[in-house]
Protein backbone atom coordinates (compact mmCIF):
# COMPACT_ATOMS: atom_id res chain seq x y z
CA UNK A 1 0.00 0.00 0.00
CA UNK A 2 1.50 3.00 -0.93
CA UNK A 3 2.02 6.02 1.82
CA UNK A 4 0.35 9.10 0.59
CA UNK A 5 1.38 11.27 3.31
CA UNK A 6 3.90 13.79 3.39
CA UNK A 7 5.09 15.52 6.71
CA UNK A 8 8.30 16.86 5.49
CA UNK A 9 6.66 20.27 3.22
CA UNK A 10 3.93 20.59 6.12
CA UNK A 11 7.46 20.79 8.97
CA UNK A 12 9.04 23.62 6.34
CA UNK A 13 5.59 25.52 5.94
CA UNK A 14 5.16 25.52 9.70
CA UNK A 15 8.71 26.63 10.26
CA UNK A 16 8.31 29.72 7.74
CA UNK A 17 5.33 30.27 8.77
CA UNK A 18 5.81 30.24 12.63
CA UNK A 19 9.13 32.38 11.97
CA UNK A 20 6.88 35.21 10.05
CA UNK A 21 4.17 34.69 12.91
CA UNK A 22 6.97 35.85 15.06
CA UNK A 23 8.12 38.72 13.24
CA UNK A 24 4.63 39.77 12.86
CA UNK A 25 4.15 39.71 16.94
CA UNK A 26 7.41 41.56 17.27
CA UNK A 27 6.93 44.20 14.43
CA UNK A 28 3.62 44.68 16.69
CA UNK A 29 5.10 44.94 19.56
CA UNK A 30 7.12 47.46 18.99
CA UNK A 31 4.36 49.43 17.31
CA UNK A 32 2.51 49.28 20.88
CA UNK A 33 5.44 50.47 23.13
CA UNK A 34 6.03 53.33 20.07
CA UNK A 35 2.24 54.42 20.63
CA UNK A 36 1.93 54.10 24.65
CA UNK A 37 5.05 56.24 24.43
CA UNK A 38 2.99 58.81 22.45
CA UNK A 39 -0.01 58.25 24.94
CA UNK A 40 2.27 58.92 27.91
CA UNK A 41 4.21 62.06 26.75
CA UNK A 42 -0.03 63.23 25.67
CA UNK A 43 0.97 63.19 22.53
CA UNK A 44 -1.18 61.04 19.06
CA UNK A 45 0.19 59.98 15.69
CA UNK A 46 -1.94 62.62 14.27
CA UNK A 47 1.36 64.90 15.46
CA UNK A 48 3.85 62.75 13.55
CA UNK A 49 1.80 63.39 10.24
CA UNK A 50 1.78 66.74 11.17
CA UNK A 51 5.40 67.11 12.02
CA UNK A 52 6.49 65.57 8.62
CA UNK A 53 4.31 67.91 6.78
CA UNK A 54 5.55 70.84 8.67
CA UNK A 55 9.07 70.36 7.90
CA UNK A 56 8.55 70.83 3.62
CA UNK A 57 9.35 74.09 3.19
CA UNK A 58 11.71 75.56 1.30
CA UNK A 59 13.81 76.78 4.47
CA UNK A 60 14.26 73.34 5.23
CA UNK A 61 15.04 72.23 1.60
CA UNK A 62 19.14 72.91 2.06
CA UNK A 63 19.17 70.61 4.65
CA UNK A 64 16.87 67.81 3.04
CA UNK A 65 18.92 67.49 -0.54
CA UNK A 66 22.31 67.28 1.58
CA UNK A 67 21.01 64.90 4.01
CA UNK A 68 19.66 62.95 0.49
CA UNK A 69 23.34 63.40 -1.39
CA UNK A 70 24.86 61.67 1.71
CA UNK A 71 23.11 58.59 0.97
CA UNK A 72 25.87 57.88 -2.06
CA UNK A 73 28.18 58.87 0.40
CA UNK A 74 26.83 56.23 2.94
CA UNK A 75 26.63 53.33 0.36
CA UNK A 76 29.62 54.83 -1.83
CA UNK A 77 31.58 53.79 1.66
CA UNK A 78 29.95 50.51 2.13
CA UNK A 79 30.71 50.09 -1.70
CA UNK A 80 34.52 51.07 -1.36
CA UNK A 81 34.73 48.88 1.93
CA UNK A 82 33.40 45.87 0.30
CA UNK A 83 35.73 46.17 -2.56
CA UNK A 84 38.53 46.68 -0.84
CA UNK A 85 37.41 43.40 1.24
CA UNK A 86 36.48 41.26 -2.31
CA UNK A 87 39.99 42.14 -3.64
CA UNK A 88 41.60 39.72 -1.83
CA UNK A 89 39.65 37.00 -3.22
CA UNK A 90 38.92 38.60 -6.68
CA UNK A 91 39.28 41.74 -9.09
CA UNK A 92 36.13 43.84 -8.80
CA UNK A 93 35.55 46.99 -9.79
CA UNK A 94 34.15 49.81 -8.08
CA UNK A 95 31.08 50.01 -9.46
CA UNK A 96 30.47 45.77 -9.41
CA UNK A 97 31.11 46.42 -5.78
CA UNK A 98 28.23 49.66 -5.43
CA UNK A 99 25.77 47.36 -7.55
CA UNK A 100 26.69 44.55 -4.93
CA UNK A 101 25.74 46.72 -2.55
CA UNK A 102 22.44 47.84 -3.75
CA UNK A 103 21.49 44.33 -4.18
CA UNK A 104 22.41 43.42 -0.90
CA UNK A 105 20.50 46.04 0.37
CA UNK A 106 17.33 45.37 -1.57
CA UNK A 107 17.50 41.06 -0.53
CA UNK A 108 18.56 42.24 3.11
CA UNK A 109 15.46 44.45 3.33
CA UNK A 110 13.37 41.41 3.17
CA UNK A 111 15.28 38.30 4.27
CA UNK A 112 16.28 37.93 8.30
CA UNK A 113 19.50 39.34 9.59
CA UNK A 114 22.28 39.83 7.36
CA UNK A 115 21.54 36.92 4.40
CA UNK A 116 20.20 39.14 2.09
CA UNK A 117 23.25 41.24 2.34
CA UNK A 118 26.01 38.21 2.54
CA UNK A 119 24.58 35.86 0.08
CA UNK A 120 24.38 38.45 -2.94
CA UNK A 121 27.59 40.11 -2.49
CA UNK A 122 29.26 36.21 -2.56
CA UNK A 123 26.77 35.49 -5.22
CA UNK A 124 28.05 38.22 -7.50
CA UNK A 125 32.00 37.97 -6.51
CA UNK A 126 32.71 36.39 -10.06
CA UNK A 127 35.65 33.50 -8.12
CA UNK A 128 35.03 29.71 -6.97
CA UNK A 129 35.88 30.96 -3.88
CA UNK A 130 32.28 31.96 -2.48
CA UNK A 131 33.59 30.22 1.26
CA UNK A 132 36.03 32.87 1.06
CA UNK A 133 33.80 35.32 0.42
CA UNK A 134 31.80 34.59 3.09
CA UNK A 135 34.36 35.37 5.39
CA UNK A 136 35.06 38.53 3.89
CA UNK A 137 31.32 39.39 4.18
CA UNK A 138 31.85 38.15 8.29
CA UNK A 139 35.26 40.87 8.50
CA UNK A 140 33.11 43.87 6.74
CA UNK A 141 30.35 43.53 8.92
CA UNK A 142 31.99 42.90 12.18
CA UNK A 143 34.68 46.16 11.37
CA UNK A 144 31.32 48.18 11.26
CA UNK A 145 29.81 46.41 14.19
CA UNK A 146 32.81 47.02 16.20
CA UNK A 147 33.09 51.21 15.19
CA UNK A 148 28.87 51.25 16.44
CA UNK A 149 29.79 49.48 19.23
CA UNK A 150 33.25 51.38 20.26
CA UNK A 151 31.73 54.80 19.80
CA UNK A 152 28.29 53.53 21.38
CA UNK A 153 30.49 52.57 24.58
CA UNK A 154 32.09 56.17 24.79
CA UNK A 155 28.19 57.20 24.25
CA UNK A 156 26.80 55.21 27.16
CA UNK A 157 29.77 55.86 29.43
CA UNK A 158 28.75 59.45 29.10
CA UNK A 159 25.36 59.04 29.13
CA UNK A 160 24.79 57.54 32.75
CA UNK A 161 27.76 60.23 33.89
CA UNK A 162 24.63 62.22 33.11
CA UNK A 163 21.64 60.09 34.28
CA UNK A 164 23.09 57.71 36.57
CA UNK A 165 19.59 56.08 36.83
CA UNK A 166 19.84 54.39 33.97
CA UNK A 167 22.81 51.78 35.42
CA UNK A 168 21.55 51.89 38.97
CA UNK A 169 19.91 48.45 38.86
CA UNK A 170 22.40 45.45 38.93
CA UNK A 171 21.09 44.95 35.00
CA UNK A 172 22.49 47.96 34.01
CA UNK A 173 25.95 47.21 36.13
CA UNK A 174 26.15 44.26 33.94
CA UNK A 175 26.01 46.26 30.53
CA UNK A 176 28.41 48.60 31.37
CA UNK A 177 30.80 46.31 31.87
CA UNK A 178 30.16 44.08 29.56
CA UNK A 179 30.25 47.27 27.10
CA UNK A 180 33.94 48.39 28.34
CA UNK A 181 35.04 44.39 27.82
CA UNK A 182 33.53 43.62 24.59
CA UNK A 183 35.23 46.84 23.35
CA UNK A 184 38.76 45.89 24.43
CA UNK A 185 38.25 42.61 23.33
CA UNK A 186 37.48 43.89 19.72
CA UNK A 187 40.70 46.00 19.58
CA UNK A 188 42.71 43.24 20.16
CA UNK A 189 40.58 41.14 18.07
CA UNK A 190 41.18 42.62 14.93
CA UNK A 191 44.52 44.00 15.16
CA UNK A 192 46.00 40.61 16.00
CA UNK A 193 43.59 39.06 13.58
CA UNK A 194 46.35 36.65 11.64
CA UNK A 195 46.61 34.70 15.68
CA UNK A 196 42.73 34.65 15.96
CA UNK A 197 42.17 33.40 11.95
CA UNK A 198 44.29 30.28 12.91
CA UNK A 199 42.36 29.87 16.40
CA UNK A 200 38.84 30.47 14.92
CA UNK A 201 40.34 28.03 12.25
CA UNK A 202 41.55 24.88 14.36
CA UNK A 203 38.58 25.22 16.61
CA UNK A 204 35.80 25.34 13.85
CA UNK A 205 37.55 23.46 11.40
CA UNK A 206 34.08 23.03 9.63
CA UNK A 207 34.39 27.05 8.90
CA UNK A 208 38.11 26.95 8.28
CA UNK A 209 38.17 28.46 4.65
CA UNK A 210 35.85 30.83 6.20
CA UNK A 211 38.37 32.08 8.14
CA UNK A 212 41.56 31.06 6.85
CA UNK A 213 41.55 34.32 4.34
CA UNK A 214 41.94 36.24 7.09
CA UNK A 215 45.19 35.95 7.34
CA UNK A 216 45.38 37.86 3.77
CA UNK A 217 44.69 41.26 5.73
CA UNK A 218 47.44 43.24 6.86
CA UNK A 219 47.34 45.66 9.62
CA UNK A 220 47.19 48.23 7.04
CA UNK A 221 44.37 46.64 5.23
CA UNK A 222 42.62 46.40 8.70
CA UNK A 223 43.58 50.12 9.30
CA UNK A 224 41.81 51.31 5.81
CA UNK A 225 39.30 49.27 6.33
CA UNK A 226 38.80 51.00 9.65
CA UNK A 227 39.05 54.51 8.57
CA UNK A 228 36.36 53.92 5.76
CA UNK A 229 33.90 52.06 8.19
CA UNK A 230 34.60 55.18 10.46
CA UNK A 231 33.82 57.80 7.66
CA UNK A 232 30.40 55.67 6.94
CA UNK A 233 29.67 56.21 10.36
CA UNK A 234 30.44 59.80 10.33
CA UNK A 235 27.90 60.09 7.41
CA UNK A 236 25.05 58.31 9.58
CA UNK A 237 25.56 60.84 12.34
CA UNK A 238 25.39 63.75 10.34
CA UNK A 239 22.25 62.54 8.54
CA UNK A 240 20.71 62.22 11.51
CA UNK A 241 21.70 65.64 12.70
CA UNK A 242 20.06 67.38 9.92
CA UNK A 243 16.86 65.30 10.16
CA UNK A 244 17.09 66.30 13.54
CA UNK A 245 18.16 70.25 12.97
CA UNK A 246 14.85 70.15 10.25
CA UNK A 247 12.30 69.18 13.02
CA UNK A 248 13.79 71.45 15.80
CA UNK A 249 15.35 69.43 17.91
CA UNK A 250 17.06 71.51 19.74
CA UNK A 251 19.76 70.25 21.90
CA UNK A 252 23.62 70.97 21.80
CA UNK A 253 25.55 69.11 19.09
CA UNK A 254 27.70 67.32 21.34
CA UNK A 255 24.89 65.74 23.00
CA UNK A 256 23.08 65.04 19.91
CA UNK A 257 26.10 63.44 18.73
CA UNK A 258 25.58 61.35 21.47
CA UNK A 259 22.05 60.55 21.40
CA UNK A 260 22.71 59.50 17.70
CA UNK A 261 25.51 56.76 18.62
CA UNK A 262 23.18 55.54 21.44
CA UNK A 263 20.58 55.28 19.07
CA UNK A 264 23.04 53.35 16.47
CA UNK A 265 24.01 51.47 18.78
CA UNK A 266 20.46 50.12 20.00
CA UNK A 267 19.48 49.19 16.68
CA UNK A 268 22.53 47.57 15.79
CA UNK A 269 22.71 45.01 19.36
CA UNK A 270 19.44 44.76 19.72
CA UNK A 271 17.64 41.45 18.40
CA UNK A 272 14.78 41.99 15.65
CA UNK A 273 14.95 39.22 13.36
CA UNK A 274 14.77 42.28 10.80
CA UNK A 275 11.48 43.00 9.89
CA UNK A 276 11.33 45.78 7.21
CA UNK A 277 15.08 46.50 8.49
CA UNK A 278 14.77 47.09 11.86
CA UNK A 279 12.09 49.75 11.39
CA UNK A 280 10.77 50.57 14.66
CA UNK A 281 13.87 49.83 17.10
CA UNK A 282 15.40 52.47 15.37
CA UNK A 283 12.48 54.77 16.37
CA UNK A 284 11.68 52.37 20.04
CA UNK A 285 15.52 53.23 21.29
CA UNK A 286 15.18 56.92 20.05
CA UNK A 287 12.10 57.43 21.99
CA UNK A 288 13.90 56.00 25.12
CA UNK A 289 17.18 57.99 24.83
CA UNK A 290 15.83 61.87 23.90
CA UNK A 291 12.78 60.94 26.83
CA UNK A 292 15.53 62.03 29.03
CA UNK A 293 16.10 65.07 27.32
CA UNK A 294 12.20 65.99 27.47
CA UNK A 295 12.16 65.54 23.28
CA UNK A 296 8.70 65.62 21.75
CA UNK A 297 7.85 62.15 20.55
CA UNK A 298 6.56 62.95 17.41
CA UNK A 299 9.85 65.21 16.51
CA UNK A 300 11.87 61.89 17.28
CA UNK A 301 10.17 59.67 15.36
CA UNK A 302 9.80 61.59 12.34
CA UNK A 303 13.17 62.50 12.14
CA UNK A 304 14.82 59.01 12.65
CA UNK A 305 11.12 57.76 10.16
CA UNK A 306 13.28 60.06 7.48
CA UNK A 307 16.30 58.65 8.31
CA UNK A 308 15.16 55.12 7.28
CA UNK A 309 13.44 56.48 4.14
CA UNK A 310 16.36 58.55 3.00
CA UNK A 311 18.63 55.61 4.25
CA UNK A 312 17.16 52.20 3.83
CA UNK A 313 13.79 52.82 1.55
CA UNK A 314 14.98 55.11 -1.97
CA UNK A 315 18.32 53.10 -1.85
CA UNK A 316 16.25 49.61 -1.85
CA UNK A 317 13.57 50.43 -4.62
CA UNK A 318 17.20 51.60 -6.51
CA UNK A 319 18.38 48.08 -5.95
CA UNK A 320 15.82 46.37 -6.99
CA UNK A 321 15.51 48.05 -10.40
CA UNK A 322 19.09 47.72 -10.95
CA UNK A 323 18.23 43.82 -10.57
CA UNK A 324 14.88 43.65 -13.20
CA UNK A 325 17.71 46.00 -15.61
CA UNK A 326 20.55 43.61 -15.19
CA UNK A 327 17.75 40.46 -15.68
CA UNK A 328 16.14 42.16 -18.95
CA UNK A 329 19.94 42.50 -20.09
Amino acid sequence: MQNTTNPLPQTSFLKENLFLLLKLMLFAGIVWAIVEVFKSKEQHLGSLLAELQRILTLENLPKLLLAGILVIANWGFEALKWQKLAQKITKITYLESFKSVLLGLSLGFFLPAVIGDSSAKVYKLKTQRKAEGVGVVLLGNGIQFFITLFLGTIAYMNFVGDFPEVQANFGGKILYILLIISTLFGFLFFFNLSYFSKFLAKKFSFFSVNFTVFEDFSFKDIAELFIIATLRYAVFTIQFLLTLSIFQVDLPVVTLIELSSLVFFAKTVIPALHFISDLGIRELSALFFFGYYEVEPAKVVSATLMVWLINILFPVIIGSLLVLFSRKK
